[in-house]
This record gives C-alpha cells, structure tokens and sequence, in this order.
C-alpha cells in the first residue's frame, strides 16, 4: 500500500495506532473504541480478507461515518478475497470499526492510523502516495 505524504517527504508519514480482529462464519466485524491519535494530516486504513470467496455488500463504518474502498484493492484470488478502505481526517474521538457484508465468511479486519498523509490522495492504488 501507498500512503501519501502531506508534504511529499516519505518520512513524514507515521503510524499513530492499529488493531486487528478476526471472526468465523460471521457477517459483520467490529474493532472496538479505535483511538487514531489527535495527530495532524491523519488517515485511518483498513484492511479486510475473507474466506468463501468475495462478499456482497460491504460497508466499513468509523462510528457513523463511512469508509471508501480504495480504488484496484479489491481482489479475489481463489477462495480468499482482500480490500483495503481509508477515511482521511477521521475524528480523534475513539468510535468502533465496524465492516458489514451480505452472507457468512470467515474475515480478518485490520486497522491503522497514519499521521502526516495527504488528505485529497491518501491511498494510490492500493499503495500510499508521494
């Protein structure tokens, strides 16, 4: 993945907090009171894989406000599908994580904050921006 600096630096870009879960046969996911940090410049990404092939449906939601699917990550390879979504300036209030989809699989959800990321590109490609 690619995330894009604020001020173009690679360096500039940190990692503020992350957490993960995983859940069986199930069709919605939560990362419980997510805390991204109150730092500047912040995107939160998260990543999500799941067995039984690709859902239908799916929404990942940071408290009330909805995440974008960052454009060429969504990907089926067999069984096992993958994408990643981002939120730019997520608030700095802790909120649950939650990802939702149409049918039981098995899923494993990710999830991180970055400081000092660009906030009209954050995410190029799957990969974060310069």
């Amino acid at each position: 993945m690619l995330l894009s600096s604020a001020g173009g630096a690679w360096a500039s870009v940190a990692v503020e907090a992350s957490a993960k879960t995983s859940a069986s046969s199930v069709t919605t996911t939560t990362i419980t009171s997510f805390n991204p940090g109150g730092a500047k410049n912040l995107v939160l990404v998260v990543g999500l894989t799941f067995g039984q092939g690709a859902p239908t449906g799916i929404t990942v939601k940071y408290g009330a406000v909805s995440l974008s699917l960052a454009a060429g990550t969504s990907a089926t390879n067999g069984n096992a599908h993958t994408e990643i979504w981002y939120l730019t300036n997520p608030s700095s209030t802790p909120a649950n994580i939650v990802a939702t989809w149409t049918g039981s699989h098995d899923a494993v959800m990710g999830a991180t904050a970055f400081s000092g990321a660009d906030q009209l590109t954050p995410v190029v490609n799957g990969t974060p921006a310069r």
